[in-house]
């Protein structure tokens, strides 16, 4: 099993990591924070031209034919600087979703695509409820009725991709964004836009096979659990870092705080909570790549030990900038922010919890 990157891999992540930190630092997302829109148009256009839209994409689409592990490789750099634009709804999920789907020829390199799908506590997994649209046919062709919360960046899409259940099946459908009345819908974290989609007998095209597309879409839920397991490493880390640096600079009765035991035994506990992370983080996205049976499983173990350890860093990174960190102008509380809103999205550490358990006790 891999569990370090490649060469190749890592050159992905130095090559994103530097770009972030030149063109969309923190600095760049704080003047988002109460606005609709993320991160300007003009880095997405930057990103369109380095071909990140079209990491994912199969190469006869035109794209370089990534897998998982680019794709959490990329998600984590997006994670340490708390981007908003629509590089994760488009270039990861929504093109990964394309692909699940066989529907890549439907949308052109760079569009920007929202997925409505649950990304609450009740995830595609659940066949119970697997999505809140219903799509009908006729004459005209077919129509889509229903409502999504937290649908990341959907005010914003061109395209929306939405599951609907069309009799006793599951489909996938394309909603021009134009006929959609998606809403900004403010939530705790401040860095990521997200919109209520509201489908009212909207127009649709099918996407993907005529048949029942449920395992499919249960496979698009989870790649959007590992990508944000993946975000929650990287926001982790680099609350992590600006806890240090802070303990570092700050003397406390003639001393950094760094020199006192309790903060080191501290920041050891946090790292090695970090790492366990990384480590569940890769090696589910390795065992998406290789089609491992219990890739499923495997994120669900990434995606709950990710949100546990990112809620814990931002906790003690606000806790140790003391009431500096309660203030608006301290970084601190986006991370845990971000971390928190993390936590709930594509399912939560409750739910993923007992899907490990119910697959273990079933093994028995």
């Amino acid at each position: 099993m891999q569990l370090t990157l490649n060469p190749d891999q890592t050159a992905l992540r130095d090559t994103v990591r530097a770009f972030l930190a030149n063109e969309s630092p923190i600095t760049d997302t704080r003047a988002h924070l109460e606005t609709q829109h993320g991160a300007p148009a003009s880095i997405w256009a930057l990103m369109s031209q380095l071909g990140w839209p079209s990491l994912l994409r199969s190469e006869h689409h035109g794209g370089s034919g990534r897998g998982a592990v680019e794709a959490v490789v990329v998600a984590e750099e997006l994670g340490t600087v708390l981007h908003g634009g629509p590089m994760f709804a488009t270039g990861l999920l929504g093109a990964r979703a394309a692909t699940i789907l066989g529907s890549e020829s439907a949308f052109e390199p760079g569009t920007a695509i929202a997925v409505a799908i649950g990304t609450g506590v009740e995830t595609p997994s659940h066949r119970d409820h697997p999505t809140p649209f219903i799509a009908s046919q006729d004459a005209s062709g077919f129509r889509v009725n229903g409502v999504a919360s937290l649908v990341i960046d959907g005010h914003t899409a061109t395209k929306i991709m939405v599951p609907a259940r069309f009799g006793n099946e599951i489909r996938g459908f394309l909603v021009e964004g134009s006929s959609a009345a998606a809403t900004h819908t403010p939530a705790l974290d401040l860095t990521r836009k997200f919109a209520t989609v509201t489908l009212y007998d909207c127009t649709a095209q099918p996407l993907g096979p005529d048949a029942d597309q449920f395992d499919r879409w249960s496979a698009i839920g989870d790649f959007g659990a590992l990508l944000i397991a993946a975000e929650l490493l990287g926001v982790a880390q680099r609350a992590q870092n600006v806890m240090l640096e802070y303990a570092q600079a700050r003397e406390v009765f003639g001393k950094p705080l760094s020199k006192y035991q309790v903060t080191r035994h501290t920041a050891v506990d946090l790292l090695r909570g970090i790492e366990l992370a990384r480590v569940a983080v890769l090696t589910a996205a390795v065992a998406v790549d290789q089609g491992m049976p219990d890739a499923a499983i495997r994120i669900s173990m990434a995606k709950a030990q990710a949100g546990e350890m990112a809620i814990a860093v931002g906790a003690h990174c606000v806790q140790l900038h003391g009431a500096m960190g309660y203030t608006w102008d301290c970084d601190a509380h986006l991370f845990l922010r971000r971390a928190k809103s993390n936590d709930m999205l594509f399912g939560s550490q409750q739910w993923h919890r007992n899907r490990v358990a119910e697959n273990y006790f079933a093994r028995l």
